[in-house]
């Protein structure tokens, strides 16, 4: 079975999460609302990969033992 992550009629996509300064210094986000939260959480690749690998339905596998990711806070963006 083939997986992707295009769907049709996602009820997610065309948003963006996150701010930088003008330095281009990372902002850190509230994981519950996404909005600017100086004690938030810095969303980080390894946030964005564990959510499409839960999404996908593949989590849990030697594949992901192989790969582990050490993300403890999981962000639900794909609501």
């Amino acid at each position: 079975m083939k997986k992707s992550l295009i769907e049709e009629n996602a009820q997610f996509g065309n948003a963006v999460i996150g701010a930088t300064t003008a330095d281009q210094v990372q902002l850190k986000v509230n994981p519950s609302n996404f909005s600017l939260d100086d004690q938030g959480l810095q969303l980080l690749p390894q946030h964005v990969h564990q959510k499409f690998r839960r999404h996908l339905g593949i989590t849990g596998n030697k594949f992901d033992a192989l790969f582990p990711l050490n993300v403890r806070d999981e962000i639900n963006f794909l609501t």
